[in-house]
């Protein structure tokens, strides 16, 4: 079986994705979704917060695609945006007991 989503630049697939093309912005998720999800799962200790998170991003990629020709590199834009969302949870973690207990229950 072919890997698809190494077959097209990532340049390629955001003209794509800019155009509303859900099979290019499906192949960006496969490629990137794991790399993500392991370094947010790093930083959270929590496998339902960094799937969430990793979720997340690429609901902002989605959403925003119409400035998605901005982006000069995919995977430093997926990591700064994983990072700055990770951030933004433990700071809402910090004033909301009920996030608070889910990281404590999670071993953070």
């Amino acid at each position: 079986m072919t890997d698809f989503a190494n077959l097209y630049s990532d340049e390629y697939c955001l003209l794509k994705i800019k155009e509303g093309d859900e099979f290019y912005f499906n192949l960006i998720f496969k490629k990137y979704r794991n790399q993500l999800f392991n370094y947010l799962y790093k930083v959270s200790k929590s496998k339902e917060i960094a799937e969430e998170i990793v979720l997340d991003v690429f609901l902002k990629l989605w959403h925003g695609r119409d400035a998605i020709t901005e982006i000069k590199k995919l995977e430093s834009f997926l990591y700064s945006v994983a990072h700055n969302k990770a951030i933004d949870f433990f700071r809402a973690a910090k004033r909301n007991p009920v996030l608070q207990e889910a990281l404590i229950v999670t071993g953070k």
